[in-house]
This record gives structure tokens, sequence and C-alpha cells, in this order.
């Protein structure tokens, strides 16, 4: 018999995309599995569309579970990985999209390496108007590996190179690391992957497992300035790593986020980033 998978899905005023995620999951090659929607308090339609599908699709082994007011995106993963009774755990943002085989290259791979609490993939970007862009995910490594943190470098002296939804992760590590951070609105998953690392190995697959949709309403990760702040806030703490390390990761951090705000148009966003930048490099230099 197969290991269940849960599928967590946090869904906040996404009833125009929520179905075709949702299709996407019964879609899957990969069969033990169940579905967990979280509305996670959506002022639309959003728990209505899911109810319908649930209805149209009982064999999708599916339930709602609803959040009474928005707390944000921690907040309803938690509550339903709680939920949830599988031996491996998705997350899947309620805008992206599954390739067919991903449960089952994803199961596989973590049954033949129990020394990975974890496993993901490259991501597909798909542009607003749907057409598909280039891969994100591994910053630059080329192959499989066992041990991305020890093939690549800490997870925290970098860009995040993990895109969420392309991530199944081990029950048994989930329950060593805890839950995630509901403090952190922009951040969580990054600074979720740091503490897992730390716990168990972390295993990628050079392969494209998800279709992540780049600017989706409602999207956390469009907030430039918001996203800076916790991040640069995470290599602060980080006291243990080098400082060298951290100044380098933040400068990096500095660039990129100006860079994406140059191309949302936001010129504003990326001098006040800059500025940003500078505050938060005396903080990591003389704290």
């Amino acid at each position: 018999m197969s290991a269940l998978v849960s599928v967590i899905v946090p869904a906040y005023n996404r009833e125009a995309l929520v179905e075709e995620t949702l299709e996407s999951i019964l879609r899957q090659s990969y069969r033990d599995r169940e579905t967990l929607i979280v509305d996670d308090g959506s002022s639309d339609e959003t728990a209505q569309v899911v109810r319908t599908w649930l209805v149209h699709h009982s064999d999708a082994r599916g339930k709602l579970l609803t959040m009474k007011k928005n707390s944000g995106k921690s907040a309803a993963v938690n509550a339903g990985v709680a939920e949830s009774r599988g031996e491996y755990i998705a997350i899947l943002d309620s805008d992206d999209l599954l390739e067919p085989d991903t449960l089952a290259r994803q199961v596989a791979f973590l049954e033949k390496h129990p020394e990975c609490g974890m496993v993901f993939g490259l991501a597909r970007m798909l542009e607003a108007d749907g057409s598909a862009g280039h891969l994100e995910g591994g910053i630059g490594l080329n192959r499989d590996s066992l041990d991305f943190v020890g093939d690549a470098g800490d997870l925290l002296l970098r860009v995040n190179p993990i895109v969420s939804s392309s991530v199944l992760m081990r029950r048994s590590a989930v329950i060593r690391v805890g839950v995630l951070n509901d403090r952190l609105r922009y951040v969580h998953d990054w600074e979720y992957w740091i503490r897992l690392s730390g716990v168990s190995k972390i295993g990628f697959l050079h392969a494209p497992l998800v279709r992540y949709r780049v600017s989706s309403p409602n999207s956390s990760s469009a907030n430039r300035i918001g996203t800076f702040k916790e991040v640069a806030a995470l290599l602060e703490l980080r006291k243990t790593a080098p400082q060298t390390g951290r100044l380098g990761s933040l400068m990096r951090h500095v660039r990129f986020y100006m860079l994406l705000s140059f191309r949302d148009g936001r010129l504003l966003d990326a001098v006040h980033i800059l500025a940003l930048g500078c505050v938060h490099t005396l903080k990591v230099i003389f704290r």
C-alpha cells in the first residue's frame, strides 16, 4: 500500500484560480492522496467555488477548512497540517499548478532517500497572460541532489532557491521542525526551509514540478518592501552565521528586490529598498 500524501491548499480571494489548481491535483498520477483547502477568510466566493468543486469531485478526497478571519498563509497552512493525515505533506499555493507526475516523482525520491526530510524541484513561471516563462529554483544546480545545502550552500546566505509549491515534506521532519512562523507574512516559507535544513537533508529534483504564477491577485510575493524587511531581519538575527556572509546575502537581496521593483515599474519602491539596505547593513555590522 502506498503512503498517503496530504496536499494543503491555502487560499485567499482566489475564486478565479483555485479550481484550476484543484484540477491539477486531481490529475496526479499518484492516487493515494487527500486535499485540504484552507479558505483564509476570503471576502469573495472562494469558499463557495471550492464547495461546488468538492460536490462534483467526490473522488478527490477533499475537505474545506475555513478560517474565521484572514490570518495569513502561515496560519492557514498550520491549520491544514493539523488536520492532515498523510505521511507526506505538500503545500500548493491556490494559483499554482502541479505537473501530472509531480507527487509520484517526489514520493519515489523520499522513499528511496530516507535521510531527506523534504524534496523540491524546478518551477515553470506562468505570466499573467498564461504564457509559460523560464524555470526557477535550485539557483543554478543542474543535477539532482541528495543534500542541496551541502551542494549549494547555507539557505540563509542566498536568495530563497525554493518555490514552496514544488516542495514535498516528510511528516516526521515537520513534527521535528514545528509550525510555520505566523508572525512572518512574506518569508515564512524560506525561514521554514532554513529550520528544516537544521534537522535533515533537503533533496532536489532537477525537473519542472510546478507551474508558478508570477503575478496574480493577492500574491504576497508582490510586496517587495515588506518581503525585503523580513529578509533583512532574518539576516540580522542569525548571528551565528559569518558577518561577511550575511552582508553578502543582504547585498544580493537588495539587488534582487530592486530589480523586481524596477520590473514592476515601481521606482520609488526600488529607492526605498536601497535606503533600507543601507540601514540594515549598518545593523549587521554594529549589532
